[in-house]
């Protein structure tokens, strides 16, 4: 997934792969198990920008056929 960090300031995330800092502002994809989700999107510092890109990319070609 890719989440945005919505704060003043450089943010942690702890993904599958380890800890990930996302600079104020910054964007990053990210894999999250469901408890590291929640509590990043609790805490209120970041915002998903795009959940399933893939799922969204596979939509459109078949729409147009």
């Amino acid at each position: 997934m890719i989440i945005k960090n919505i704060t003043d300031g450089p943010k942690v995330v702890n993904s599958l792969v380890g800890p990930v800092t996302i600079p104020a502002g910054g964007e990053a994809t990210v894999e999250l198990n469901e408890a590291e989700h929640d509590v990043a999107m609790l805490m209120g510092w970041f915002e998903e920008v795009d959940a399933k890109p893939k799922g969204k990319q596979a939509a459109k070609p078949d729409a147009a056929e």
